[in-house]
């Protein structure tokens, strides 16, 4: 099921997203006693963001590199935390601020979203928290980064996080083990693209470590990482990220 949330003359309401309709979901969606309503033609309804996360983490170095797979596993996942001001809807705009000359890189990733709250989970426990997973643009200023590792300043500036209309609650972790494709495009043509048989580490594994650093609640949100050598964005480009089986996101640069 594809999960996503609608503007209502009731206000904001979860909803199942289908081919071309829309119906709305009564009840906890994070549970198994949900209620699905009629169905509405999804061309007369305005989607929002898909969830609303208490908290939004983003994975730093989630493929290999320039490390064997062996150095690389070593290591726990590393994270950082991206401000939840920074994201934006589907079709919404990236805004590069004034003061920016350069150094903007979007960054195709697929994210996973928390189903139940967890702590300290271990791999088992992280596992069943899963609740589904959405298209994400980590949107990037690596000159922050490269010139004095500010990582607050490289991701959280506001419109820098660009998720996709829904979240699938179809895909499993072995068809991310197995491979799923991450693609970026710019003005339609294809910059940047990678593999999620690549990471270093399982989906569980890294939802379990992020557990062991703050409480996740339903609806929080972790960008699992892109590929390396991702592609520079500038003003006047329109950005694309397709992940493979769960979905796209669009976002026009200004």
């Amino acid at each position: 099921m594809n999960v996503g949330r609608m503007n209502t003359e009731d206000g904001a309401k979860y909803c199942e997203i289908g081919e071309d309709f829309v119906a709305i979901i009564e009840g906890d969606v994070f549970s198994d006693s949900h209620d699905v309503g009629p169905r509405r033609h999804l061309k007369n309804v305005e989607l929002l963001m898909p969830i609303q996360p208490s908290k939004l983490l983003v994975v730093l170095g989630a493929f290999p590199g320039a490390r064997t797979l062996e150095e690389a596993r070593a290591q726990p996942p590393k994270l950082a935390a991206k401000l939840i001001s920074s994201m934006i809807a589907n079709h919404e705009a990236v805004v590069i601020p004034s003061w920016v000359e350069s150094g903007i890189f979007a960054e195709p990733e697929i994210a996973v979203v928390i189903g139940k709250t967890v702590k300290d989970a271990s791999v088992e426990e992280a596992s069943a928290a899963i609740f589904g997973y959405t298209a994400f643009n980590d949107v990037t200023l690596l000159d922050a980064i490269w010139n004095g590792g500010d990582y607050l300043k490289a991701k959280s500036l506001d419109t820098f996080g660009a998720i996709g209309s829904w979240v699938t609650t179809d895909v499993t972790e072995k068809e991310i083990e197995a491979g799923l494709s991450l693609r970026a495009f710019v003005n339609d043509e294809v910059v940047h693209e990678g593999n999620t048989k690549l990471f270093t580490h399982s989906v569980a594994e890294t939802v379990s470590t992020a557990s062991r650093l703050c409480t996740l609640f339903p609806g929080d949100l972790i960008s699992l990482g892109t590929p390396p050598n991702p592609a520079p964005i500038d003003r006047g480009d329109t950005v694309r990220i397709e992940v493979e089986s769960v979905g796209s996101v669009i976002s026009p640069v200004k």
